[in-house]
């Protein structure tokens, strides 16, 4: 598939896309569209199991709270999908 042609995709959401919850249905938009041209930025602890997409990125509550307490430097982190292997 040429990406080329593809605008690059960011979706921001409270929860990750998913096969089965009420993201199945937001994921089925972006069936056959290129992977590496999306991305999601979301705000919960759950982890993706959706094979639209490829990189996540996950900011939770857990992560604000140590980064306001300065127990950690950076805010949320990368997450690798249920059906991915970590690169």
């Amino acid at each position: 598939m040429n990406c080329q042609k593809y605008p690059r995709v960011l979706i921001i959401t409270l929860n990750p896309l998913s096969k089965t919850a009420s993201e199945k249905v937001f994921a089925s938009f972006f069936e056959g569209y290129p992977k590496n041209s999306m991305a999601q930025l979301y705000f919960h602890r759950a982890i993706p199991s959706s094979d639209v997409c490829d990189n996540y990125y996950r900011i939770s509550d857990e992560d604000v709270v140590n980064k306001l307490l300065k127990r950690k430097n950076n805010l949320g982190g990368k997450v690798y999908a249920e059906n991915t292997k970590k690169e």
